[in-house]
């Protein structure tokens, strides 16, 4: 299940993202997205429309399979050594959100 896991969500990023962006596996079920985009506001606007059709794509793909995800991004800045570092503690943040939700 792991991998089809991987290639759905694989796909969804591929759709959603490679006209702007690289997409890399960086390890796990962990993916980086190296993009430019125009500006926050209309990256702000993909991760949306993904979130809304990440149900119905990964489905298809993995029969119904309950399927959620994380994620965290920043603006590269020179000064900013360990951007790294700070998207994964957005995504973290994130993630604890979703749990909480879950739990209410």
């Amino acid at each position: 299940m792991g991998d089809l896991y991987l290639k759905a969500m694989a796909n969804l990023l591929k759709q959603y993202l490679r006209p702007y962006a690289k997409i890399f596996r960086i390890g796990g079920d962990e993916f980086a997205v190296i993009g430019q985009f125009k500006s926050e506001a209309q990256l702000v606007e993909i991760l949306a429309q993904m979130r809304l059709a990440a149900p119905q794509l990964i489905a298809r793909e993995l029969c119904a399979v309950e399927f959620t995800y994380a994620y965290g991004y920043a603006e590269y800045q020179p000064q900013n050594d360990d951007i790294i570092k700070k998207v994964d503690n957005l995504m973290y943040t994130m993630k604890e959100k979703m749990k909480q939700g879950a739990e209410n």
